[in-house]
């Protein structure tokens, strides 16, 4: 390889890498007090939680596909966590950056639920999933750290 094209070649990759890096603009961080955990009445609560650094640098966004209109629940970033009121009722939430994932949900008024959205791997950059975090997780020494890590 002759030194221009390694060098434009490690250009391309920097920028590539640090182009999509940065803070979310308009992002409102709440402290640990201050955030809901408790839904309004006749609501459903849903925390979204992304406990992992990879891909920190692309953002999550995460939609509730309604049969009216979606709706943008949110950017969800590294290590960071969102909390969604919403309806009660059959719904279906979707994550995207390079590729959509989706999870559909039957929430129950005056309950919190919990996702995780987890990267992975993707061609161009990350990709995200949704998972529900089941009852028997709750209580596991893992989720508290997802809880704890701010």
């Amino acid at each position: 390889m002759s030194p221009n094209r390694f060098f434009v070649t490690l250009f391309c990759l920097l920028l590539t890498v640090t182009g999509c890096a940065g803070p979310i603009t308009h992002m409102r961080e709440l402290l640990p007090e201050q955030a809901t955990i408790e839904p309004d009445p006749g609501k459903a609560l849903v925390l979204f939680l992304r406990p992992s650094t990879f891909g920190f640098a692309i953002a999550s966004s995460v939609y509730e596909l309604k049969p009216d209109r979606d709706e943008f629940v949110g950017i969800v970033p590294a290590k960071r966590k969102l909390t969604y009121m919403t309806n009660p009722g059959p719904t279906r939430f979707m994550v995207i950056s390079e590729a959509a994932d989706f999870m559909d949900a039957e929430l129950e008024a005056g309950k919190v639920y919990y996702a995780l959205v987890t990267p992975r791997m993707g061609v161009w950059k990350a990709r995200f999933s949704l998972r529900p975090v089941h009852a028997s997780e709750l209580g596991g020494e893992e989720f508290k750290d997802w809880l704890d890590d701010w």
